[in-house]
C-alpha cells in the first residue's frame, strides 16, 4: 500500500509542476496516463489479494513450489510443476499440455478447460498445478482427470 500511496504522491506532484496554461495539452496526456498507471497499479493489488487468499485461503488444496536460489538469494529458476519426463506417459503428458494452456485462464475465457482445472474451483492456477505435480508420473490418476470434463462454470 506504502507503493500505491507514493505513486499517487508522486503523481499529483507532476501534475501540479505542469499546471501552466502553456502546457495543459500535456498534462491533459499526462492525467490520462496516469490514470492508466493507476488503474493498473489497482489490477496488480487485486491479483495479489486473489493469490493471497487462494494460498492461504480456506482451501484445502496445496500447491507445491520448488525453486533453486542463486547469488544473494536471486532466484534462478523456479518451477511450479515438472513436465513429465517421457512422452510415452500419454495421458500425463496430454494433461500437463491443457494446464499450460489454460494456465489463468476462468469460467468464461475462450483457453478456459474444465479438464485442467483440476480442483474444479472455476480457475485453472497454482492450486492446479500442484496437485499435478504430486502425480506427473501416474497414469491412472492423469487419465481419470482427462476424463473428468464437467465444468464447474455456471451455464
Amino acid at each position: 500500500m506504502k507503493i500505491k500511496y507514493f505513486l499517487i504522491t508522486t503523481v499529483l506532484a507532476i501534475a501540479v509542476l505542469f499546471s501552466g496554461s502553456a502546457v495543459s495539452a500535456q498534462t491533459t496526456d499526462m492525467q490520462a496516463l496516469l490514470l492508466q498507471i493507476q488503474e493498473q497499479i489497482n489490477w496488480i493489488f487485486e491479483q495479489i489479494k486473489i493469490l493471497q487468499v487462494q494460498l492461504f485461503g480456506s482451501s484445502s488444496d496445496s500447491a507445491d513450489v520448488s525453486f533453486s536460489a542463486g547469488e544473494a538469494g536471486i532466484v534462478q529458476e523456479a518451477q511450479i510443476a515438472p513436465e513429465p519426463t517421457s512422452i510415452l506417459s500419454t495421458d500425463c503428458f496430454h494433461l500437463y499440455e491443457k494446464l499450460t494452456e489454460s494456465y489463468n485462464k476462468s469460467c468464461g475465457d475462450e483457453a478456459y478447460s474444465p479438464v485442467a482445472d483440476i480442483n474444479k474451483d472455476g480457475t485453472v492456477n497454482l492450486l492446479d498445478m500442484g496437485l499435478y505435480s504430486e502425480n506427473p508420473e501416474n497414469q491412472a490418476w492423469c487419465q481419470e482427470r482427462l476424463t473428468e470434463t464437467t465444468s464447474p462454470c455456471a451455464l
